[in-house]
């Protein structure tokens, strides 16, 4: 599951946490106007009672949410660094298998290449010297 997937249902699962809130609010709010109509004091207290665990859910809900995509987050951000080690490791093993590889065909290294024009550096001081010399 990639992050965009992740984040995706998280947001879905939020969205549908909060029309759910919502329409149990509809709900009460359509039953307190009719109990209200009627008059009666009960009918207010529980309207009141209403917003009042609404407000509360609100809060969980997005508490949760938040939480829920931070956890997702920091899986995501494992997962990355895990990928990216491997694929270093993968790059690793390949740089030695070809090294190997042109160490068996014989073909000289950047470092034997150096190594071979310091060498040639050396002989060309010698020989200017010896001419100087002669």
């Amino acid at each position: 599951m990639n992050t965009n997937e992740v984040t995706n249902q998280v947001k879905e699962s939020a969205k549908n946490i909060y029309l759910a809130g919502m329409g149990a609010v509809s709900m009460a709010q359509e039953e307190a106007v009719k109990l209200y109509t009627k008059g009666s004091k009960e009918s207010q207290k529980f309207y009141d009672q209403l917003i009042k665990e609404g407000k509360k859910f609100e809060k969980k809900s997005k508490k949760s949410v938040n939480e829920t995509t931070e956890m997702a987050e920091k899986k995501v951000k494992g997962l990355k660094a895990y990928a990216n080690e491997q694929v270093e490791k993968i790059e690793r093993l390949f740089e030695a298998r070809v090294e190997n590889a042109l160490h068996k065909l014989d073909i000289p290294t950047g470092e034997d290449m150096d190594k071979l024009s310091q060498k040639i550096d050396a002989l060309t001081k010698e020989i200017k010297k010896l001419e100087k010399s002669a």
